[in-house]
């Protein structure tokens, strides 16, 4: 075993000065490493402005406070987009359950009741196996709710006896979620899907995409340097026009812009433009010995990126 030495503050910053960094205000980042982890902080955003990484030495003229910028960027990037994420998640728990309520036979009368999503055959046939282990997410989500006297599934389960799926899916992650919409019979995700204006295959990319990210925020991981195993297609149509995705973004953070302009009202997508081109800015002009297009780079988003959803950096 090869022991890993512990390091107090002043050897933190004293390393970090070995290495190149330029330290102007000790005294302001022994408080700042004392908030945030070595590891995280210098690990996590220090890579942009090394020159090498074994020795880790940094770029001539590499700051502390370029360091801090990047991280700032980041954090503030996150929180910005946790409520466009919730309210993407909010519409498709609505819909899915809208949907799968509203299934009709040939006769036009409502086909589910009660319980029903705790039933296979509810479900895509094709995808019976996996819909098992959907269901058994379920009973887990409710058994822990009521150990933990969640008063509506208390109620419910009281009065009713079972808990309405309307109830359920406010328990539910945005993957569980996910996987209930790829799950339900074509129909029904074609159903969903329209009232995203997308192709029900479409929306099921988008929303693996984006359970990636959400993910990310809500565990306050690297965010504009993500890597997205779930690759986007080459298009994503918004209604009859064609979304060509830049092959630079299909695993990247960019690629969180194409599925949110798919997603969301355009009015809302705007917004979001708006506050990464803020961040952007603010971050360009606190960095000295990178340039921003390092920063884009690292989040697959490209010059043409910009100019189509409207971020100006300058």
């Amino acid at each position: 075993m090869k022991l890993k030495p512990y390091l107090s503050i002043e050897d933190q910053i004293a390393k970090l000065e070995s290495q190149g960094l330029s330290i102007e205000n000790r005294r302001y980042a022994s408080a700042i490493l004392l908030t945030h982890s070595y590891f995280s902080l210098v690990n996590g955003y220090g890579d942009l402005l090394l020159k090498q990484r074994h020795p880790r030495v940094f770029l001539d003229g590499a700051s502390f406070k370029e360091l801090l910028a990047i991280f700032d960027f980041d954090t503030k990037l996150r929180a910005q987009l946790i409520p466009d994420i919730l309210y993407l998640e909010d519409k498709l728990k609505t819909t899915c359950v809208h949907a799968f309520l509203e299934e009709k036979d040939s006769n036009g009368n409502f086909i589910h009741f009660g319980d029903a999503y705790l039933k296979v055959k509810n479900y895509d046939v094709t995808k019976a196996k996996y819909a098992k282990e959907l269901i058994a997410n379920f009973n887990a989500v409710t058994r822990n709710a009521i150990k933990n006297k969640n008063k509506a599934f208390l109620h419910y389960k009281k009065e009713n006896g079972y808990i309405p799926l309307w109830v359920l899916s406010t328990a539910l992650s945005f993957g569980q979620m996910s996987k209930f919409y790829e799950y339900l019979n074509k129909t029904t995700r074609d159903k969903v899907a329209s009232k995203f204006n997308l192709s029900e295959k479409q929306l099921g990319t988008v929303l693996k995409f984006m359970n990636v990210i959400r993910n990310v925020c809500a565990h306050n991981s690297r965010l504009y340097c993500v890597y997205v195993p779930n690759t986007l297609p080459k298009t994503i149509c918004l209604g009859r026009k064609a979304m060509i995705i830049d092959n630079f973004s299909r695993q990247k953070f960019g690629g969180t812009l194409y599925c949110l302009k798919a997603s969301l009202s355009a009015k809302r997508f705007k917004r979001i433009a708006n506050y990464i081109g803020t961040g952007l800015r603010s971050l360009s002009k606190n960095l000295h010995s990178i340039d921003v297009k390092m920063v884009l780079r690292e989040m697959g988003i490209s010059a043409g990126m910009l100019t189509y959803f409207g971020i100006k950096i300058k």
